[in-house]
């Protein structure tokens, strides 16, 4: 057997289940998945109405993460965790996720509901012939439902509403059977949810529709088995109509008794209580848009998660696939009117101070990006106002939603740029409380070194000829080399501003030596 170069897995922590699959990568860039799991979690059932995940929680998720680990290790692949819709509105889900790693080694990476979206895209565009063509993508998860407009790999549109089946569900069919009024409520809301987006979705004039979830393939197998249809081995390419789907939606209207549902032909059990909703939602978009057919994808995120894997490893070289989180920072800096030159300099400067700083932070590459970023993007705020234009900064980011980061990282992200003028972080910050106390110190190291970098910038952009330092145990010797004499002044002042501040996170004397070629 080929056995690929190395191993991933991807576990896709959602509303409904856990799914995870292992996957051997070649060096050309392709994958083949080898074995997966799968486990009902329901996490969305025991998110309360204060938007917190108890303890049952976490014990439940806990023993289907390690159990996945487990098999993951032995494997011997690199393991990747998402979690999407239910931590996205989870409250506690930071101090959730912190206790979850603890108890299973699992680091669950929190997505965007637009990042969900861009990884079930790359996993279909990856295992379906597209040929270039615009295509509408429908994931209707147990949480949300992601929408997305796409093209050769690149986002067009996407959005993410919460219109999950197990969340429809819960909020609005209570009755056994369900009455007439807990129908007409969700038709409603599902209707009134999807309004606001389905003139954007029509005005790219996309040529296939897509359905990637549970859903859609529980709605097919409904189908073929109220027609006397034998389903096929793998729905993966099947089509399924609008007609067919309209059908279900009348085979579900006359079985409103749970029991009446469990007699379905090609009904799946675990999902007789939770079909009637995510296929109101397939329906009423079906209907709105004007969609004929759909094409089935029984692949999605868990796919994805392996392809982005992938692509981070760098190991895509057989196809075209852009550095999507680096030009994500650069194209939403173009959106807010950044300095493309002035960006890339700080963040070069800021990437070399890193770098010479190493042995004194220990931090691997992971905080390079990310400082990275924050250099690139530093000064985005100043798009609203220049007071305080580090706040806003920090605001932009966070609430960015760019394209291949979870949540936690624009959250550090953006911390980096808050924190790269005026005071350090404090304890209490709410930015900064959520942290554990090793990224705490790496927040700390980092925006330190953007405050370094950013006043050496500030008003002689482009004088800065070379810049080096030294760090010899005893203190830290910065050796500065500007073009000319005129702003060596300006730079040894600003400078010296922040010297305190390197001074008390590094906890080691800063030593500025300034020269002008």
């Amino acid at each position: 057997m080929n056995l690929g170069l190395r191993r991933i897995a991807a576990i896709d922590v959602g509303s409904n289940s856990a799914q995870l699959v292992i996957a051997n990568v070649f060096e050309n860039g392709s994958f083949e998945i080898i074995e997966s799991m799968k486990e009902q979690t329901r996490m969305s059932s025991f998110l309360d109405k204060n938007l917190i995940l108890p303890q049952e929680a976490l014990q439940k998720l806990s023993a289907v993460l390690l159990k996945m680990k487990e098999f993951s290790d032995a494997h011997h692949a690199e393991l990747r965790a998402i979690g999407t819709q239910v931590f996205r509105e989870a409250r506690n889900s930071q101090d959730f996720c912190l206790r979850l790693a603890k108890r299973t080694g699992v680091e669950l990476e929190i997505v965007s509901g637009n990042e969900e979206a861009r990884l079930v895209y790359l996993g279909v565009n990856n295992s379906i012939q597209l040929n270039d063509a615009k295509v509408f993508l429908c994931d209707i998860g147990g949480g949300s439902a992601e929408l997305l407009v796409g093209k050769s790999g690149s986002t067009l549109f996407s959005t993410s509403l919460k219109l999950g089946a197990v969340r429809l569900t819960v909020k609005f069919l209570h009755g056994n059977p369900y009455t007439d009024v807990e129908i007409a409520n969700l038709h409603r809301y599902v209707h009134a949810r999807l309004l606001p987006v389905i003139e954007n979705i029509k005005k790219y004039d996309y040529s296939i529709a897509i359905g990637s979830s549970g859903t859609i393939k529980a709605v097919k197998n409904l189908a073929l088995g109220l027609l006397g249809n034998v389903p096929p081995a793998n729905f993966h390419g099947q089509n399924l109509s609008r007609l067919e789907i309209e059908m279900v939606m009348k085979a579900l209207m006359r079985a409103l008794e749970g029991n009446d549902r469990k007699n379905l032909p090609g009904l799946d059990p675990k999902r007789q209580d939770i079909i009637f909703a995510g296929t109101v939602v397939l329906y009423t978009l079906t209907k709105m848009i004007g969609i004929e057919q759909w094409k089935i994808s029984t692949v999605g995120i868990k796919e994805g998660i392996i392809l982005d894997s992938i692509i981070r490893l760098e190991r895509f070289n057989a196809r075209d696939i852009r550095d999507i989180r680096w030009n994500s920072v650069v194209e939403y800096g173009t959106k807010l009117n950044i300095s493309e030159v002035n960006g890339k300099c700080v963040s070069e400067l800021s990437k070399k101070l890193f770098a010479e700083l190493k042995n004194r932070h220990k931090l691997d590459d992971k905080w390079l990006e990310l400082l990275s970023c924050a250099a690139y993007l530093h000064e985005c705020g100043k798009i609203l106002s220049l007071a305080s234009y580090h706040k806003h900064s920090s605001y932009f980011i966070k609430h960015s939603n760019m394209s291949g980061f979870s949540v936690r990282e624009l959250n550090l992200i953006s911390c980096i740029a808050r924190f790269h003028r005026k005071r350090l972080p404090r304890q209490d910050d709410e930015i900064y409380c959520d942290l554990d106390l090793k990224d705490k110190g790496a927040l700390n190291f980092c925006a330190v070194i953007l405050r370094l970098v950013v006043s050496l910038s500030r008003g002689c952009m482009g004088e800065i000829q070379e810049l080096g330092l030294l760090d010899d145990g005893k203190f830290c010797t910065l050796k500065i080399k500007h073009q000319t004499n005129e702003t060596l002044e300006n730079s040894a002042f600003e400078v010296s501003l922040e010297k305190v501040f390197f001074e008390q996170v590094f906890n080691l004397p800063l030593v500025t030596i300034f020269e002008s070629s």
